[in-house]
């Protein structure tokens, strides 16, 4: 059946214009041309089939290489995560496996809730003072905004208590440690400004020290995270507020 199906093959080559001389003509008028072919035809197609599966096989499997890599990471045993837990525990939170410079992001951390505690004044300021036609809707949004700098402002420092280190609530050098400004404003227009101003400067605070501390220190970083995001929707909406009082005033104006 080999010679058969190597005859059969050379018949049917495309690059062949003469009948093949060996191809013995009678099986095809005599019907035994199946008989031959057939059985080469499910041996040629077995062979792929095959071929195919084992191609398959191969590109699914992730290579020894690979899986080694994922699971490069030692897990500690029982018995010695209990022990490490036991050297010294007061550090609370701080466990041994701690990789990040602790004294450092306790200072990160005091200088962001300066600067949180320096919003929520200039926010509780501008509600208090802000005036004119729009105030009362620009006034609840400042209003929002201090509210929800001080939770910022109580979860950084529930978070340097957690690290061992105290929060510096003193309002001596209070402005000198905030990397925002207090800047009073003279007009609705100059408090949606300057808010925005300092929105901006703490989202690029923020966004550097969850940089810096990697994953050295992933609740650290976690809460960072969430405090930015709410800091970025400060800024969009104090940004959409300074759009639409200038679109008003700009009516007005062609009005006047």
């Amino acid at each position: 059946m080999p010679h058969t199906c190597a005859l059969v093959m050379q018949s049917l080559d495309s690059t062949s214009k003469q009948p093949a001389k060996h191809i013995n003509l009678s099986w095809i008028y005599e019907g035994k041309i199946f008989s031959h072919v057939l059985p080469c035809f499910l041996l040629v197609s077995a062979w792929i089939f095959l071929l195919w599966a084992t191609t398959k096989d191969t590109t699914m499997k992730p290579s020894t290489n690979q899986s080694a890599t994922a699971n490069s990471t030692t897990l500690s045993d029982i018995k010695t995560l209990r022990e490490r837990a036991r050297i010294n525990i007061e550090g609370g939170a701080v466990t041994e496996g701690y990789g990040a410079d602790r004294a450092e992001v306790i200072r990160l951390l005091n200088e962001a809730l300066a600067t949180e505690l320096v919003c929520v004044l200039r926010y509780k300021r501008h509600y208090f003072t802000a005036k004119g036609i729009h105030s009362e809707s620009v006034k609840a949004e400042f209003l929002e905004h201090a509210i929800e700098e001080m939770v910022h402002a109580d979860r950084l420092a529930k978070r340097i208590t957690e690290l061992g280190g105290e929060p510096n609530f003193s309002p001596e050098g209070l402005s000198e440690r905030s990397h925002a400004e207090y800047v009073e404003g003279d007009s609705i227009n100059s408090m949606i400004k300057e808010n925005l101003i300092a929105e901006r400067i703490a989202i690029e605070s923020y966004r550097e020290m969850v940089m810096y501390l990697g994953e050295h220190d992933p609740t650290t970083q976690r809460m960072l995270k969430e405090i930015l995001t709410v800091e970025e929707e400060h800024a969009d909406d104090l940004s959409s507020l300074l759009a639409s009082m200038g679109s008003e005033h700009s009516e007005q104006h062609q009005r006047a």
